[in-house]
């Protein structure tokens, strides 16, 4: 496999592959399953977004992590704020198609 990749002097592992051009994602996705232990029967995701983080506003980041968790686990969350600044918004249950577009407009503008 890629552990090669990961050979360190200092530490254990370390956190970025030697060879550029080797799978980096595929990589990532290693160092976290060797973390979480190869027999964990847990359910995780590896998000690569190294990229995206800066590609169109040069020196301020664009939040593309952050947006995506919460689109993908605002609306599962208890908590009422984590809802109402998800990207479905705590108005997707019940409100009209309309209201929902309003909503979400706001939420982008504040």
């Amino acid at each position: 496999m890629h552990f090669t990749e990961f050979t360190s002097a200092m530490a254990d592992m370390k956190n970025s592959v030697a060879d550029r051009e080797n799978a980096q994602s595929s990589c990532a996705g290693l160092f976290i399953a060797s973390h979480l232990g190869f027999d964990w029967s847990g359910v995780w995701v590896h998000v690569d977004i190294a990229s995206p983080v800066h590609a169109l506003l040069g020196e301020r980041a664009t939040g593309f992590g952050v947006a995506l968790l919460m689109a993908l686990f605002g609306q599962a969350s208890d908590d009422s704020m984590l809802k109402q600044v998800s990207p479905l918004g705590a108005c997707c249950s019940a409100a009209s198609d309309d209201a929902m577009e309003r909503d979400c407009k706001r939420r982008r503008l504040v």
